[in-house]
C-alpha cells in the first residue's frame, strides 16, 4: 500500500505545481520570474497535520509553510487547510518538482476509473461502520495490511473504513487489490459476527447488494471476494477471485486456465488449449482444418471467400499456387468431420464466391 508521507508528498507536489500554472496564467509572466510572498491554500486528505508539516519542511527548497488549521467539522472527508506561502522558484526547480511527482506516480500507479464506485463504497462503509466498533475497525484494517498512518483514528466509523477503500479501487498495484479482498472478506467472515449464521447472512446480503453493480461478490461457502469475468464467447459468468487471480466457473469451481472456451456455436467449443470439441469431446482434426474451422466459427453465418480462407490457413508463399479447387476440397473435409455430430451440412456454398458456417 501507498506510504502516507508518499501521498501526502503526492498532494502537496501537485498543489504547487497548480498554484504555479496559474500564476502564470494569470500574470502572464515567465516562470523563472521570482514569486515573492505568494501563498495558496489547499486540502490536506489526512488529519496528520504533524506529519504534513514534517514533509512540507523536508520541501522548503519550494515552499514555506505558514499555517495549517484544524479539521472543519461536517465534510464530507475530515480535512485540514494548509496554508503555503512560495519561495522564489525558478525553472529547474519546477522541472525537479515534476520529475518527483512523476517519480511517485510511477511508484504508486492509480487508476483512471475506481473498480467499485463511490456510492457502493460509501454503503459498505456504513454497514461496516454499524456493525462494528471503531478499535476493531482498525485492529482488522491493520490485520489486512493497511498500513497504520494512512488509517485516522479517532473518526466517524463509517468514514475511516471509506477512505481506505477509497484509496484501494484507484490503485492499480496488485497488492492493494489483494488488501481490498482481504478488508471485504474478513469484515463478512461469520467468526467477526460472533459466528451468529443469521446475523452473518444478513451483512452478506447486504455487502453483496452493495457490490453486485460492480461485478463484485462475497461467496458465502469460502468467504472471499470474486470479481465476475467473461472469456471469449462464452455467455457464463465466470469469476477471478480477487485475492488469487484464480478463475472459477459459475458454481464457483476452480477452472484450469489452459483449457478455456474462446469460440462457441452451440456444442461445438474451440479452446485455448488448441482443441475442438463438439459437446466436450476432441475432434480430431489436423492443424490446418482447425486453423479452418475456427475461421468459419469466428465468422459464423458470414460469406467466407476463396481468398478468406487462403489468407487464414495458406502460407504466404504458396498462396498464389493453390487452386480454389484445393480450397474446395479443405471445405468439403472439415464439412465430413463436422457432418459426424451436427447429422447435416454445415456450408452453404454461394457459386463463385465461397461458403457460409450454418450449422
Amino acid at each position: 500500500m501507498v506510504c502516507l508521507k508518499e501521498e501526502i508528498k503526492w498532494k502537496i507536489i501537485e498543489e504547487i505545481l497548480k498554484a504555479i500554472q496559474w500564476r502564470d496564467g494569470h500574470r502572464k509572466k515567465i516562470l523563472d520570474d521570482p514569486f515573492g510572498d505568494w501563498s495558496f491554500t489547499t486540502w490536506s486528505i489526512h488529519q496528520n497535520g504533524k506529519m504534513v508539516i514534517e514533509i512540507a519542511k523536508e520541501m522548503n527548497n519550494f515552499i514555506e509553510i505558514i499555517y495549517i488549521g484544524e479539521p472543519i467539522p461536517d465534510q464530507y472527508f475530515p480535512e485540514s487547510v494548509i496554508h503555503f506561502n512560495l519561495k522564489k522558484i525558478n525553472r529547474s526547480k519546477i522541472d525537479e518538482l515534476k520529475d518527483k511527482l512523476e517519480k511517485i506516480k510511477q511508484k504508486y500507479p492509480k487508476l483512471t476509473e475506481p473498480i467499485i464506485r463511490k456510492d457502493a463504497l460509501e454503503l459498505i462503509s456504513k454497514i461496516i461502520g454499524d456493525e462494528f466498533v471503531g478499535t476493531k475497525i482498525r485492529e482488522k484494517l491493520i490485520d489486512c495490511g493497511v498500513e497504520e498512518d494512512m488509517i485516522i483514528y479517532p473518526n466517524t466509523k463509517w468514514k475511516m473504513i471509506n477512505e481506505i477503500l477509497s484509496y484501494l479501487v484507484i490503485s492499480n498495484k496488485i497488492e492493494d487489490r489483494q488488501i481490498l479482498a482481504k478488508v471485504i472478506e474478513t469484515f463478512c467472515h461469520p467468526l467477526l459476527h460472533g459466528n451468529d449464521k443469521e446475523k452473518s447472512s444478513n451483512f452478506f446480503d447486504k455487502i453483496n447488494n452493495a457490490l453486485k453493480y460492480d461485478g463484485f461478490f462475497v461467496n458465502q461457502n469460502d468467504y472471499k471476494l470474486y470479481e465476475s469475468t467473461r472469456i471469449g464467447d462464452k455467455k457464463e459468468e465466470q469469476w477471478i477471485q480477487v485475492e488469487t487471480g484464480e478463475m472459477y466457473d459459475f458454481d464457483i469451481k476452480k477452472i484450469d486456465l489452459k483449457n478455456i472456451t474462446e469460440i462457441s456455436i452451440g456444442n461445438l467449443c474451440s479452446y485455448s488449449d488448441g482443441t475442438i470439441r463438439y459437446d466436450g469431446k476432441v475432434i480430431e482434426m489436423r492443424a490446418q482444418m482447425k486453423d479452418l474451422c475456427r475461421l468459419f466459427m469466428e465468422r459464423k453465418g458470414q460469406l467466407i471467400t476463396m481468398d478468406d480462407i487462403k489468407d487464414a490457413i495458406i502460407k504466404a508463399d504458396k498462396r498464389d499456387n493453390t487452386s480454389n479447387t484445393t480450397i474446395s476440397k479443405y471445405v468439403s473435409e472439415l464439412n465430413k468431420l463436422l457432418k459426424k455430430h451436427f447429422k447435416k451440412n454445415v456450408f452453404i456454398n454461394q457459386e463463385k464466391e465461397g461458403w457460409r458456417f450454418s450449422p
